[in-house]
């Protein structure tokens, strides 16, 4: 059985900010560009188009990237679109005076938890899972 850990509002609320910043930056570096070059009115639709879809691009990324979800799965965790099996997990480092927890997989590689953006309860429940899990392996 899944359980699934997501973010609070406030996360969604910077996302919305970071879209907006970006949108203003494109319209206004588009504004500009335009005034500034007097190619016509085909090129600067053209030239619009290209900063919107690369805008667009950077909104996309931005959102798939900090996407904070904590799933638990019978075998494994998945956090970030990245699968970690229990079984590779050699060490977890529960979070200590405001720094993010950490996983240290049996390859080495360090895997932080970022858990700012979910509620207390959350933090904590993840972090006693983590610990009871890797007890009884």
């Amino acid at each position: 059985m899944a359980k699934q850990y997501k973010a609070t509002n406030f996360y969604y609320f910077k996302m919305v900010l970071i879209i907006l910043l970006i949108a203003l930056v494109y319209f206004l570096y588009t504004a500009v560009f335009a005034a500034l070059l007097n190619f016509g009115r085909i090129s600067n639709i053209i030239i619009a188009s290209v900063f919107g879809i690369v805008g667009l691009f950077a909104i996309f990324i931005v959102i798939l990237s900090n996407k904070p979800v904590i799933i638990f799965e019978d075998e494994a965790i998945i956090y970030r679109y990245k699968k970690i099996f229990f079984s590779d997990i050699a060490s977890f480092h529960p979070a200590r005076g405001g720094s993010e927890p950490y996983i240290i997989t049996k390859g080495q590689k360090r895997v932080d938890l970022e858990l700012s953006w979910l509620t207390k309860k959350d933090r904590d429940e993840i972090e006693a899972t983590l610990q009871s899990i890797l007890k009884n392996e």
